[in-house]
């Protein structure tokens, strides 16, 4: 009795059968244990990006610092706030920095500077953060403006690092401002940072204790 020869239509059938069905079972494992090592949404006109980390550099300072997200890396610049200068090369916005505090020295605006940036950098090293942007540059520049958020924060006034900064001393209300991604408004969000800085001054925290010696 002849055994019946299988056709070659029905053996690149087969041929390809098999590769597709392991292709098809390895996609859907790997789906099923391998979770995305980042994300983003959107919430009104922000872009919300979580799972980010900070990129160590020389040119990160208590308001501006390198970001990755994904394969991406970008320098951010706070909205609302401003930290003083860390290098003694912009010697007018040391001045200015200075004036702004109630009459500090450069040397005084200096450690500020420094204070600022440790504190910064300790914060988004060690805790977990959102970077929350419309795009929007800086002057034209390669930076661009971002809040940054504490996701696990307790406190309203632990929430944005921005108002961290102003809460201790360590920043001045100055820059471009904006709306928040939750709906409040510029003006809402810039009286709460007023709040915050005046109760620094009343406690007498960073800068203010400075100028409270003067």
């Amino acid at each position: 009795m002849k055994r019946r020869s299988r056709s070659p239509l029905g053996e690149f059938r087969i041929s390809l059968f098999v590769p597709i069905t392991a292709v098809v079972i390895i996609v859907f494992f790997s789906n099923l244990t391998t979770k995305p090592d980042s994300q983003s949404h959107s919430q009104g006109d922000f872009q919300i990006l979580s799972n980010v980390r900070l990129v160590e550099d020389r040119g990160n300072d208590g308001d501006s610092f390198r970001i990755q997200h994904r394969s991406s890396v970008e320098t951010y610049r706070l909205y609302f706030v401003e930290t003083c200068e860390k290098s003694d090369h912009f010697t007018r916005r040391l001045d200015h920095q200075g004036r702004n505090f109630g009459g500090l020295t450069i040397p005084q605006v200096l450690k500020l500077g420094h204070d600022a940036l440790e504190t910064t950098l300790d914060w988004l090293r060690h805790q977990t953060f959102e970077l929350h942007t419309r795009g929007e540059r800086v002057m034209e520049s390669h930076r661009i403006y971002a809040m940054i958020r504490f996701p696990k924060a307790t406190g309203t006034a632990e929430e944005w690092l921005s108002q961290r900064l102003v809460n201790l001393g360590l920043a001045r209300i100055y820059t471009r401002g904006s709306h928040i991604a939750d709906g409040t408004n510029y003006k809402q969000f810039k009286a709460r940072l007023s709040t915050l800085e005046k109760d620094a001054k009343t406690a007498n925290l960073g800068a203010w204790s400075l100028t409270n010696r003067n």
